[in-house]
């Protein structure tokens, strides 16, 4: 109600509801507001004058930071969180001033949100292979191309060789299939270790840092380790050594462990297991022939049978390595 009329105002309308709350203070600016100090003022999740429609308009910051006072430290959690979650999704684009062209950010907000990614340069894959001061703006057609295609990435290095199918190449990286483990012991010298003498020629691998790189793509391939390949485990070169050896094997159960208050509970994760050997074809298990004669007073040759049972191949399934 309008006070001095007492009949419906004009501004009584959704738009013009708790402005004070809704529209406060500056949007993606650290600094104090002026005004701040000489009225009613609002305080947002992190004690800053800050209204809604401010908050939801300034984009999240890296690792969902507040994007004008927050940052990412080194050793802990964010501690300055953003206001909403939106994932800030960045593009790129050329952008014009009096100074000339630049590369301007524009990022998504509680307001404006686009599809992810924004740009192909948002593909982990593309990343990991963007070389130094290059930018990829915007997305591409959908199209099936290589990292060739894409000049803004490098597709040749110092090891061109590096084979990813476990050919033993420029490293030796032997399998310990009794302790289901890859590689020489931790203690060993790794380059001498690893590296394959027979195979290089001239200069070999002779720090750490490029034998570390080198191995690990020898093992996981050019993608890396990721959790796909992490959950398939059975295309790892030790499982692969398993069934070439006819060998199946289970962890062992770690024991319970009693609690006099809350009861048993399940140990730590079992770090110990046992491998059964099942050969594909055995020739010790031939089956039992019974051979069964009619010798009754009337006897008939027809009546007479031979009966082939199997026996250990029904109760012998596997055999301890």
């Amino acid at each position: 109600m309008d006070p001095a009329h007492e009949e419906l105002s004009v501004y009584n309308v959704l738009p013009y509801r708790n402005l004070s709350v809704r529209n406060y203070g500056l949007s993606g600016s650290a600094s104090v507001d002026p005004t701040a100090g000489r009225t009613i003022t609002i305080v947002d999740q992190i004690g800053k004058n800050r209204g809604l429609d401010q908050r939801a308009t300034l984009h999240a910051g890296p690792f969902g930071s507040d994007a004008a006072y927050g940052s990412v430290l080194a050793n802990t959690y964010v501690i300055t969180p953003s206001w909403h979650k939106t994932n800030r999704n960045r593009r790129r684009r050329i952008a014009s001033a009096s100074a000339g062209y630049f590369t301007q950010e524009v990022f998504d907000n509680l307001f404006v949100q686009h599809a992810i990614p924004r740009s192909t340069q948002q593909y982990s894959w593309v990343t990991a292979s963007l070389a130094v001061g290059q930018i990829i703006y915007g997305n591409d057609r959908p199209s099936c191309f290589s990292a060739s295609t894409l000049s803004q990435l490098i597709i040749s290095g110092t090891y061109e060789d590096t084979t990813f199918v476990g050919l033993t190449t420029a490293l030796v990286d032997p399998i310990t299939a009794s302790s289901h483990t890859i590689g020489f012991p931790l203690d060993s010298n790794s380059v001498s270790a690893y590296v394959n003498a027979d195979y290089w020629h001239g200069s070999a691998l002779d720090n750490d840092a490029d034998l570390l790189n080198v191995l690990t793509t020898m093992r996981n391939g050019p993608y890396g380790y990721p959790t796909w390949k992490q959950i398939r485990a059975g295309e790892t070169k030790v499982a692969r050594n398993l069934r070439e050896t006819n060998q199946i094997g289970y962890l062992v159960p770690s024991k319970r462990l009693l609690d006099l208050k809350d009861g048993p509970s399940l140990g730590l994760k079992p770090n110990t297991f046992v491998d059964f050997t099942e050969a594909p074809i055995s020739m010790n298990s031939s089956p039992i022939t019974f051979m069964l004669e009619d010798n009754t007073s009337d006897s008939n040759v027809a009546n007479n049978m031979v009966v082939d049972a199997p026996f250990r191949n029904e109760i012998d399934y596997f055999h301890t390595a």
